[in-house]
């Protein structure tokens, strides 16, 4: 194969990538393997829940575009490699179904309890994408999704026969908050857009009420007040019960 033929396969790679929000899957996954190390996982596991946890952030970001895709088109979002052209639909669904089936293997490789949370926790992510995403509950499905991640990283271990033990409510809390605070922070970029459509969430009033720039600024205080959280109540009481 020569390198030209080689090019146009490996952007539309990218491409695919792109639709995935994979700098946002980077972000995630590399946040959840940090906090397992944190609380004293091998590095082994780690890379394990980097790995699952990078795929199942790809496959949210793939239905997200393809569930978006016709308000994307309507806003000309050419950002968008759905709406561009650079990839088409019929590529992103088979994408998802790929990375989906590789998602059980991978979850359940630190414990198939665990495995089970984050297959969860992805479904719920999935769920949010379609229900209740343009009222003033929008938050809810972000808040449970996180949420669920706590009990995925609690119940981790070595091997697919691994348990764990259930995370402190706090802990659960925490991840809760967290979730909504990146909810509102990726939805102030499209807050014109959403406010033609007639969307009323959470994001959309917290931007009417203190404008986009300081409600961008709140969310990083208040993300960074919920990691002193976590890492308090880690210190103090442990990731688990």
């Amino acid at each position: 194969m020569t390198t030209d033929q080689r090019a146009p396969a490996s952007g539309a790679f990218l491409q695919v990538l792109r639709a995935g929000h994979v700098r946002l899957a980077v972000l995630v996954a590399l946040a959840l393997a940090a906090t397992s190390r944190l609380i004293h996982r091998p590095a082994s596991e780690a890379a394990w829940i980097f790995a699952t946890v990078l795929v199942g952030q790809l496959v949210i970001g793939w239905h997200n575009d393809l569930t978006d895709e016709p308000d994307d088109a309507r806003h000309a979002r050419s950002e968008k490699p759905l709406v561009s052209g650079a990839v088409s639909a019929r590529t992103l669904w088979i994408a998802l179904s790929i990375g989906g089936v590789a998602l059980i293997p991978l979850a359940t490789a630190v414990g198939t309890k665990a495995g089970l949370f984050y297959i969860g926790s992805v479904l719920v992510a999935m769920t949010g994408n379609v229900v209740l995403r343009t009222g003033p509950l929008s938050f809810v499905f972000w808040a449970g999704s996180s949420a669920l991640l706590a009990f995925y990283l609690s119940h981790s271990g070595s091997g697919r026969h691994a348990s764990g033990r259930p995370p402190q409510w706090e802990m659960v809390a925490c991840f809760a908050l967290i979730g909504i605070g990146i909810h509102v922070a990726l939805a102030l970029w499209g807050l014109v857009a959403d406010a033609a459509d007639g969307w009323t969430y959470l994001p959309l009033r917290l931007g009417r009420r203190f404008g986009a720039t300081q409600t961008m600024a709140m969310v990083i205080f208040y993300l960074a007040g919920i990691g002193v959280a976590v890492a308090y109540v880690a210190h103090t009481h442990g990731f688990s019960r």
